[in-house]
């Protein structure tokens, strides 16, 4: 990206422009458990002029979402400096790219001087920012395009500790309803932080018995056949395309096995047997 200052008739912070000497604009963006919806902690330091802008509520963050395969596009705006942001479930396992950005909030008038943090190049320019523009811009942000996205964990007392079930739901575009006993429920949301791996491994058996249930379900290749022709499904496509692009059989294919699409999507975490082996007889 080229460095530019002066591509805007007002000083903008994003990466690539100069307008700013010292400014930075940093998210902290954190995917949610519902798999439609991420929380973004926005912040932005050395730049005086956007930090007084904040304070006198003349500025406000938000984001841009778009689905890049849909028309769907939503502006959401933040309370104050974080947001939850959440899309249509009707497009769960599509990709969405979400833009924090730092909005006018009414029309701005202003002279720049050396104060403002901004270039020399803006120094004693008079500017008009109108209401609505963009003044900060971070860079965009795609949740993982993956299975993951459509599996919704569901507690089910029912269960015993140890089991679950995979069932296929079409309300929402096509998901995955992953139901849990408590105890396993609570380890999938919350796994001790020395457990990652063994979640990882869960979830990659979650994957398996959804790529199985896709394949038992659209075995046909009959696109009239509504209720069996999974391209009607966005979701689905979304996946279909994606697991083309790493080379990897999807449902449809006669040769496609679902354990091992899952473990190509996410490969399982396997001990190092042999390392483990030399570290035991070293310390004995």
């Amino acid at each position: 990206m080229a460095n530019i200052v002066h591509t805007m008739p007002y000083p903008v912070l994003e990466d690539g422009n100069l307008s700013y000497n010292d400014g930075k604009y940093k998210t902290d963006i954190t995917p949610l458990n519902n798999g439609n919806s991420v929380q973004i902690k926005h912040h932005i330091s050395g730049a005086p002029f956007l930090e007084k802008l904040l304070q006198q509520n003349k500025a406000q963050f938000a984001c841009t979402i778009a689905l890049p395969k849909t028309s769907y596009r939503k502006l959401h705006i933040a309370d104050e400096g974080q947001q939850i942001v959440q899309w249509d479930k009707s497009f769960v396992a599509e990709p969405p790219l979400l833009r924090p950005l730092l909005l006018a909030t009414e029309e701005i008038k202003h002279c720049f001087t050396e104060k403002d943090g901004v270039a020399n190049v803006w120094h004693g320019q008079e500017v008009i920012v109108p209401k609505g523009a963009r003044m900060a811009c971070s860079t965009y942000f795609q949740p993982n395009a993956s299975i993951i996205g459509m599996l919704h964990m569901i507690k089910d007392d029912r269960l015993a500790e140890g089991t679950f079930e995979v069932d296929s739901l079409s309300e929402y575009g096509f998901v995955f309803q992953v139901k849990l006993p408590p105890n396993f429920h609570r380890f999938v949301h919350f796994p001790d932080a020395d457990q990652k791996e063994l979640w990882h491994n869960i979830h990659v058996l979650f994957l398996t018995q959804c790529l199985r249930i896709l394949q038992i379900r659209f075995n046909t290749s009959d696109d009239s056949d509504t209720e069996n022709n999974w391209q009607q499904h966005i979701n689905l496509r979304t996946l279909a395309d994606m697991l083309e692009e790493k080379g990897i059989l999807h449902w449809s294919d006669d040769d496609f096995k679902p354990e091992l699409a899952a473990t190509k999507l996410k490969n399982l975490f396997v001990p190092n047997i042999a390392q483990a082996n030399e570290d035991n007889a070293e310390e004995e």
